[in-house]
């Protein structure tokens, strides 16, 4: 927590610097969202996040004008702020060599490679690759925005009881990272539902059954859990430590 405080008063210290590289002409032309140009990162990115939100998305009318990390934390979003806490969905922030606040939108995390969008100047869509090294040590990285509320509800297991569960068919387990990492090794029985298509997937959840989400490391499986929870389930449940706490219990 004082870690996280330390970085809000330094963004907060970027405040100005901010306005400038992500002001809006929110009346001009061209598609809107919210009232926002999609043309320019704040309506682009309002619209990503909002996609992948469980509860509705963020007051982005009055948030693109404040600051975007503190002003998520004060309203209950959860904020991330080591390189390692990527999820599909989530806001990205850093600061430039000129430290300007620069903002992305996380598309794909493959254990520690982060591939994330952001908006160039013509307002054209560019992805970037990173890792967790490189976003610490040279993106000048602030941290996440998840697009989950802090208040919503996270029902997590340890891998003990995960393993019980398995071993006596008590859960259907659901592997929710891409389709290549499950081919190269998961859970015997487990289902291969990757994190993307999970809400179009549904009717292959049931909801009179215990549900049990695993993926790499417990990020993504819990994210799919509060996605369940925002369609009415109640017995959803995610690996804490996902496969790599598996993988290390094996081995002991």
């Amino acid at each position: 927590m004082k870690r996280l405080l330390i970085l809000v008063s330094v963004v907060l210290m970027a405040f100005i610097p901010f306005q400038r590289a992500f002001a809006c002409s929110c009346s001009g032309g061209g598609p809107q969202y919210k009232g926002l140009s999609l043309a320019d990162a704040p309506g682009y990115f309002a619209k990503e996040f909002d996609k992948l939100a469980p509860s509705s998305g963020m007051d982005w009318d009055n948030d693109v004008l404040s600051i975007w990390f503190s002003g998520a934390y004060k309203k209950g979003w959860i904020v991330k702020t080591s390189p390692k806490d990527a999820i599909p969905g989530a806001l990205i922030l850093g600061f430039d060599q000129t430290y300007n606040v620069w903002v992305g939108i996380v598309r794909e995390v493959d254990d520690d490679k982060i591939i994330f969008e952001m908006l160039d100047d013509k307002g054209k869509v560019v992805r970037n690759h990173a890792d967790v090294l490189t976003l610490k040590q040279q993106s000048r990285l602030i941290g996440y925005i998840w697009p989950i509320r802090v208040q919503d509800n996270v029902q997590q297991i340890s891998v003990v009881k995960a393993m019980e569960a398995w071993k006596n068919k008590e859960a259907l387990f659901i592997d929710v990272r891409n389709l290549d990492k499950y081919q190269q090794g998961h859970i015997p029985g487990a289902l291969s539902i990757p994190l993307a298509e999970l809400k179009n997937r549904l009717k292959e959840i049931p909801k009179n059954r215990t549900v049990v989400f695993i993926c790499y490391s417990g990020q993504g499986s819990s994210q799919a859990n509060l996605i369940l929870q925002s369609f009415g389930y109640t017995n959803t449940y995610s690996v804490k430590g996902g496969m790599s706490e598996w993988r290390g219990s094996i081995e002991k």
